[in-house]
């Protein structure tokens, strides 16, 4: 496949676990959703196997990663947005021929991925925990945030960079490991987050990738027994059956599904500005020139 920066360790192929980029005996064709005949790059398909190897390395990076300071994980998310920085025209070209999106709405889709990472890189450094009063003398009230454990992370085609980000990030920041599934129809720039992130450090086994057939790899991967907590953005239909698969393991679940931004709007709320940002929710960024005619109903 196409590689989005001047300088990688490695080729990402698709399918990184155990910090390795492996190739399968099956690939997955990317071609220009606006020239089909152009074939953008190719990723290694992952089997059920490749899943359940994913699962593990993940499930046992898990302990050590969980034990680094947040500096230190802060650190490495912010080197992979430094990185993601300096490869970011080669990467917003990318997105722009294996989705379709204009060029400068992809340049700011990649600028969003780097924000996420250097909000988290930040946020690992902030208290996961409080203290409290005690109703009993010399007794100490405390809280502590855990992570859960590996993380699932499911993402669709539409916002091929930023929803990979905002889903990896922060729970890297907070001590879980993840195995993240891209779409099969536009992987190429989820594969090119994960590998600013192998290239800023990141322990083996701490982020694992696996595209490929949804049929075979989202079964494998929900299925599987390490994964602890699952973030899903995608249709109803698969985040019921996501939901229902886990429901009796206990998995902990985030579905976004088929929203259509509904909108409430309060009888004290500036109504140009409410609808200009109804508009933007539903259309953006086409229509971050629309306007309401003042005066309008």
């Amino acid at each position: 496949m196409s590689v989005p920066a001047a300088t990688t360790t490695e080729t990402p192929t698709g399918l990184l676990v155990d910090g390795v980029w492996s190739t399968t005996g099956a690939t997955l064709e990317v071609r220009n959703p606006a020239r089909p005949d152009e074939l953008v790059g190719t990723v290694a398909a992952a089997g059920a196997d490749d899943v359940r190897a994913a699962c593990a390395a993940a499930e046992a990076a898990g302990p050590a990663w969980r034990a680094t300071p947040g500096p230190e994980r802060g650190r490495i998310l912010h080197e992979a947005a430094n990185l993601l920085a300096q490869r970011r025209p080669a990467l917003a070209e990318q997105l722009t021929r294996e989705e379709g999106k204009t060029l400068p709405e992809s340049a700011g889709e990649v600028d969003r991925a780097i924000a996420f990472l250097r909000y988290y890189a930040t946020a690992a450094v902030e208290a996961v925990g409080g203290v409290y009063p005690s109703a009993v003398g010399e007794r100490l009230l405390y809280t502590v945030r855990d992570p859960l454990g590996v993380v699932a992370a499911i993402t669709p085609w539409n916002f091929p960079i930023a929803i990979p980000a905002w889903k990896v990030a922060p729970a890297l920041a907070f001590g879980n490991t993840v195995v993240l599934k891209p779409s099969e129809v536009a992987p190429l720039s989820a594969v090119a987050f994960a590998a600013a992130l192998h290239d800023a450090g990141l322990p083996a086994g701490v982020l694992n990738v696996v595209c490929g057939d949804p049929a075979v790899v989202g079964p494998a991967l929900t299925d599987d027994e390490a994964i602890r907590g699952i973030t899903f953005t995608g249709s109803r239909a698969v985040g019921k059956q996501i939901q229902h698969r886990v429901l009796d393991r206990g998995v902990k679940v985030q579905l976004e599904l088929g929203g259509q931004n509904p909108v409430i709007v309060l009888d004290d709320a500036d109504l140009d500005q409410a609808v200009d940002q109804a508009v933007r929710g539903r259309w953006a960024p086409a229509a971050r020139s629309a306007r309401r005619p003042r005066g309008s109903s």
